[in-house]
Order: structure tokens, then C-alpha cells, then sequence
């Protein structure tokens, strides 16, 4: 793995880390289910989480591509409202990556992703259903 040169010698998050299908369970788990803390421990800042996962109104962070994406703390956002048919908003916090990586948090706890370097991100239907599974998307 490459890391920085100094004496706190931080890892580089792209270029040569290499994660795991597991890894990524284990990070969309701390995120989407634990919040950010282990063992009780909280180690994000959890205004700033809720903020980047859609979970406080007040702050939806920068609009991209019209009304149906946002941009906030390093997390895109999808609303998912019309293709669900839902009766209001419904953000769906992801995670995207070079060439079709995808991990997306759904609101009702679920976590989906998908990684190819096809250029595709389509992961709606995922959506779609795990509201079908634990419904998060009020109708």
C-alpha cells in the first residue's frame, strides 16, 4: 500500500488499497447501520453524518443534475421518489466510484453494492426492492 512520506504516514485511499466484498459490508454496515461507532464508540461526527446520508432537511447539501441528486460530505444522494412512487422526497445516500463502483445505503438499513468497470450505476431496481422488502418509501 502507498503512503504518505511523512511520519504520520497515511494511506492513500485510492492507488493501491485493495478492498475486499467483506471490507465493503463492514464499511456500509458502520455507516448505514452503527452510525458511525463501534463498541459504542462514535468515531464520525455524527451531525455531519446525518447531513451526508440525507437524514436532516435543513441541510441537503450541493445540487447536482437537477433536483434529483445531491452532494454532501463525500456521499452523493439519489430521490428516489418518482421512480418508487413515493409520496414525498426519498434520498438515498451512495457511495460511488471510477468506471461503475456503487454502494448504496438504503434509508431502512439495507446496503447494496456493485462494483464492474462497465460505466454502469444502475442500481434502482435494488432499490426498489428493498423497500419491497423493509418498506422505507412512504406511499
Amino acid at each position: 500500500m502507498r503512503r504518505t512520506r511523512d511520519g504520520v504516514a497515511q494511506p492513500f485511499s485510492g492507488y493501491g488499497v485493495t478492498l475486499q466484498r467483506d471490507d465493503i459490508a463492514k464499511l456500509a454496515n458502520f455507516i448505514n447501520v452503527d452510525h458511525g461507532a463501534v463498541a459504542g464508540q462514535q468515531l464520525v461526527d455524527p451531525k455531519m453524518l446525518r447531513a451526508a446520508l440525507q437524514q436532516d432537511p435543513s441541510d441537503r447539501g450541493l445540487p447536482a443534475s437537477a433536483d434529483e441528486y445531491r452532494y454532501h460530505n463525500g456521499f452523493w444522494a439519489w430521490n428516489a421518489q418518482h421512480v418508487l412512487g413515493c409520496k414525498s422526497e426519498t434520498w438515498i445516500p451512495f457511495m460511488s466510484g471510477y468506471g461503475g463502483i456503487a454502494v448504496a445505503l438504503m434509508p431502512n438499513g439495507f446496503s447494496y453494492y456493485y462494483f464492474s468497470d462497465g460505466g454502469v450505476w444502475a442500481w434502482a431496481r435494488a432499490a426498489r426492492e428493498t423497500d419491497r422488502i423493509k418498506p422505507f418509501c412512504e406511499r
